[in-house]
């Protein structure tokens, strides 16, 4: 592969936001947790849920630049579109076909359980995308995509019977993981500007850690196992060093916004050693080394 082959690729990696894809994974295999009985996992099932809902985040992603391209050739003119490095028409190609195989392979595959949240994921990246970005509902919508991935993770079982337990696990998760997103995407809307006042950031953290003493309720009355407690308290020393350096030693909003979406991964890793091997949770932390590592080569938001 010669350089100029090599630095298309590169440029393609950076249009679908490449180590964003390694935040992916523990989305589904948390939703997949929820509602699974050991004898019932079916790993080809968890792979192909899996790799929908990266086709679908590369949709989104794309889907994002396209209906960007305009601010991005002012605020980030290095970036593929706008530099035109990437053409349009092979972006629309890869966002389009990457949603399209994604409903389709759930559909032939699992069924039209998880057929019907690729659906509702893929209506919400759309509505999102080309509609509501910059309104007050953006990150509301923002913040539902990621919870339904949850769901999407769960999707197989669905129509299982409930047991009170489950009910609250998955409902408590999907609040949480969308509140989260929801706070990222809001402070995620200054990540270019400079704040002259610390308030927004105070603020914001005042809520993630509101977030956090209620998985900690949770975790005491039972809904999660008491092991989750150890993830928890990683969570929220990551957090507390993030407000520090944000806050106090003037880091930009977008090292707070990369970190924070890093953070989605040990966010689940939490609810997974809540819910099944505390072991398991480590095994997903290590998905935080890739995105980490290879940060530093592309940009996450």
């Amino acid at each position: 592969m010669n350089t100029i082959s090599v630095n298309k690729f590169y440029k393609y990696l950076q249009l679908i936001r490449f180590p964003n894809l390694f935040t992916i994974p523990s989305n589904i295999i948390l939703g997949y947790l929820i509602l699974a009985n050991y004898a019932e996992y079916n790993f080809f099932h968890l792979f192909i849920l899996i790799f929908s809902s990266l086709l679908l985040y590369i949709s989104g992603m794309v889907f994002n630049d396209i209906f960007d391209i305009k601010i991005d050739r002012i605020e980030r003119p290095k970036r593929p579109l706008p530099s035109g490095q990437v053409s349009k028409k092979t972006a629309y190609l890869i966002s389009v076909g990457s949603m399209i195989t994604a409903n389709l392979l759930v559909l032939f595959t699992i069924g039209t359980p998880s057929l019907f949240i690729t659906i509702i994921i893929s209506v919400l990246i759309l509505v999102y995308d080309i509609k509501i970005k910059k309104t007050f509902a953006g990150p509301l919508v923002m913040g539902l995509s990621r919870s339904f991935n949850i769901l999407l993770g769960s999707s197989p079982f669905l129509f299982s019977i409930f047991t009170p337990k489950t009910s609250i696990q998955i409902i408590a998760i999907f609040l949480t993981i969308f509140f989260y997103v929801f706070l990222i995407t809001s402070i995620s809307r200054n990540e270019t500007k400079d704040l002259k006042s610390k308030t927004t950031i105070h603020f914001f953290f005042c809520l993630i850690f509101l977030i956090i003493i209620a998985i900690l309720i949770l975790i005491l009355t039972g809904v999660f196992n008491m092991i989750s407690t150890v993830n928890l308290l990683f969570f929220l020393t990551v957090m507390i060093y993030l407000y520090f350096r944000t806050v106090y030693f003037s880091k930009s909003l977008q090292f707070l916004v990369t970190n924070m979406i890093v953070s989605l991964i040990f966010l689940d890793a939490i609810f997974i050693s809540g819910l099944s091997d505390f072991y398991l949770s480590l095994l997903i932390l290590l998905l935080c080394i890739p995105t980490i590592y290879l940060r530093k080569y592309f940009y996450l938001t």
